[in-house]
């Protein structure tokens, strides 16, 4: 059976992945394709053993990962269908949906303030690979994404949004591997 959680305007998608992370038991081996700052893990970092983050750029983090693998997540999935392990027992995934930049520009040297669409794949084809690898190794997929995912949901939460002077929706949910 399927939870389902609403928010209003003012959520933090950080207040958002604590609540979802809290419906999984145990302590997490978290893989993160779309890593980005880290800011989803602010309230929740307790809750995970590991903490892998996959993304194109090296960007100036909130929350430091165990483990940063510098890669498109769609490369990296391809390589984990082909037998590449990596020790995880939840993937998240937050492709970039807009336009929007990921993050704050930093002067530091190799730190980037380019969006993660500008160096990778499109955002569906993101979202279908990462729901095919958390189907083959059996493991549940939290995301955060602009529309509600075809899939068997354990938690699905809805949060009302203003973007630029529109209301719209954005889609968090935990889908069972």
């Amino acid at each position: 059976m399927e939870k389902t959680l609403s928010y209003k305007h003012g959520a933090k998608s950080y207040e958002i992945v604590a609540t979802l992370l809290g419906y999984l038991p145990g302590q997490l081996r978290v893989l993160d394709l779309t890593y980005g700052v880290g800011r989803f893990y602010r309230l929740c970092r307790d809750k995970i053993d590991l903490l892998i983050a996959v993304d194109v750029t090296r960007h100036d983090w909130e929350v430091r990962p165990d483990i940063f693998l510098n890669v498109d997540a769609v490369t990296l999935i391809h390589r984990m269908l082909d037998g590449y392990y990596l020790p995880f027992s939840l993937i998240v995934v937050d492709p970039p949906w807009s336009k929007e930049k990921r993050g704050k520009a930093s002067s530091q040297l190799g730190i980037s303030s380019m969006p993660y669409h500008v160096h990778a794949k499109p955002s569906e084809t993101i979202i279908n690979e990462a729901l095919a690898l958390a189907e083959k190794r059996h493991v549940p997929l939290l995301y955060r994404y602009k529309q509600k995912l075809p899939c068997n949901h354990m938690v699905y939460a809805r949060a009302e949004v203003k973007i630029i002077r529109n209301t719209g929706t954005i889609h968090y949910g935990i889908c069972r591997g």
